[in-house]
Parts: C-alpha cells; sequence; structure tokens
C-alpha cells in the first residue's frame, strides 16, 4: 500500500489527491493520511492563543 500524506496549502494537497487517485487508477493500493493537519491546525490555534493572551497582558506593547 501507498501511503500519500495530505499536507501544505489547498493546492498542494488538491495535487497529492490527484496523484492518489492517478496511483489507483493505475491498479495501486493507496490510502490518504491527513493527519499532519490535525495536528498543525490544533497547534496553530494554541500558538495564536497564547500569543492574543499575552498581547492582552502587555496591553499591545511590545515588552
Amino acid at each position: 500500500m501507498i501511503k500519500v500524506l495530505l499536507q501544505g496549502g489547498l493546492g498542494n494537497q488538491m495535487f497529492q489527491y490527484a496523484f492518489a487517485c492517478a496511483l489507483a487508477h493505475r491498479g495501486f493500493s493507496v490510502g490518504l493520511d491527513a493527519s499532519f493537519n490535525y495536528v498543525t491546525l490544533k497547534t496553530l490555534r494554541a500558538n495564536r492563543a497564547k500569543s492574543t493572551l499575552k498581547q492582552n497582558l502587555m496591553g499591545g506593547r511590545g515588552i
């Protein structure tokens, strides 16, 4: 089985999906892995929350 990891921006993910479809069309066993996106989104939200909290505590000053 060939595992295609979906990552990057929307354009990259569309290309990776099309690549997986092309492999499947040629008879390969293909699996898609989107777990990278979940971790990245979760981390991104956590980092943004920390940044906002820090900015609110400092009153917008770059200390």
